[in-house]
């Protein structure tokens, strides 16, 4: 009996998902081969292919996707033999070609494991606290005055957006991600989802959401520069964006890196010594609290929402099936390397 070639494509779903299942397992070869060869050039040729456009194909992709599937159900899916067989190949495809292109980064050993560091102890989280709020103090008062806000100064996006690259780190110079950062072009739906800006696996497109708080933006940027560079870990990908903005030469973007920094330090107070909150609260310049109140409230406005419920359910069960146990709570692993890095006298060498 003669098997046809979708009953094929589908039918290879089961070893893709063995061999995901041993590379999940075995991150050294994910890291040596991979990692560190093959997504070199794989990033290199799709910076070149997609860097040219000035919209964003990855947004376009989703939403072209979307809609074909929505068509597909509605329409043609009548729930027969050959209906399942296309679902399945289809779905063999875009697995295939999202891990190949991108997410096998995902298997490689965080950088917090590499470094070994340990649970949060509240000594090393106040000491590093009182460290981070001085360093903050000092970078705003080269703004203006203790109560100007950033909204008060001209952060310019498009610069931003065009110019803006990590680096300070060793590995940050083997493949350009400057000019491979674009604007979302559909705003308002990320923003009700709660999503600031994402990296698009099958274009390696950083896509940004430009209507984000200028306090956001800088920090977007790199974060998603970070996941270009393979960092695929979200806790890796924040504390990798944190030192290089906090080692800008532009001052609103080290100013933005600190902020950054800052509400995650007061966010782990807030939640696991509330009675201490106000003491920290107290030494911090009007102007950055200002600053972290109307991010908050800005995010407040697209949080209560079914969209954002629902896209966060699924984006928590995204990132722990691709190797993230905390789930979205992976963000705040950028705790326990603010805490190693100011310890560690603001060394870069392990990184």
């Amino acid at each position: 009996m003669r098997i046809g070639f979708k009953k094929i494509i589908a039918l290879l779903l089961i070893p893709q998902v063995l061999i995901l299942y041993y590379l999940k397992n075995n991150p050294r070869i994910v890291e040596e081969y991979y990692s560190e060869y093959i997504y070199q050039y794989i990033f290199k040729y799709y910076s070149m292919l997609f860097s040219g456009f000035n919209i964003a194909i990855g947004d376009l992709i989703f939403f072209l996707a979307l809609i074909s599937f929505i068509i597909y159900l509605i329409f043609f899916f009548r729930f027969k033999k050959n209906d399942f067989v296309n679902v399945f190949a289809v779905l063999s495809i875009t697995i295939f070609l999202f891990y190949s292109l991108w997410g096998l980064n995902y298997f490689k050993t965080p950088l917090i494991s590499k470094l070994d560091i340990g649970e949060i102890k509240y000594e090393s989280l106040e000491k590093t606290l009182t460290e981070l709020i001085n360093d903050v103090n000092q970078i705003h008062l080269l703004l203006g005055d203790e109560n100007i806000t950033i909204n008060d100064l001209e952060f310019d996006k498009e610069k931003t957006l065009s110019e803006l690259k990590l680096n300070n780190v060793k590995k940050f110079n083997k493949i350009p991600t400057t000019k491979f950062v674009k604007k979302s072009i559909f705003s308002k739906l990320y923003l009700y989802q709660g999503v600031s800006g994402y990296i698009n696996p099958f274009t390696l497109e950083a896509i940004v959401v430009k209507d984000i708080p200028s306090i956001d933006f800088s920090i977007t940027v790199l974060h998603e520069q970070a996941h270009q560079l393979g960092y695929a870990a979200e806790g890796d990908a924040n504390f990798l964006a944190f030192i290089s903005s906090i080692n800008n030469q532009d001052p609103l973007i080290k100013y933005s890196g600190y902020v950054f920094g800052l509400t995650y330090l007061l966010n782990e107070i807030q939640i696991n010594h509330k009675e201490n909150l106000s003491l920290f609260i107290d030494k911090i310049n009007p102007g950055i609290i200002e600053d972290i109140n109307s991010r908050r409230k800005f995010w407040a406005k697209y949080s209560n929402n079914i969209i954002n419920d629902v896209q966060s359910i699924m984006y928590d069960f995204y990132l722990k099936s691709n190797n993230q146990k905390s789930g979205i709570r992976s963000y705040s692993k950028i705790v326990n390397h603010i805490i190693n890095y100011y310890e560690d006298d603001k060394s870069l060498l392990n990184y």
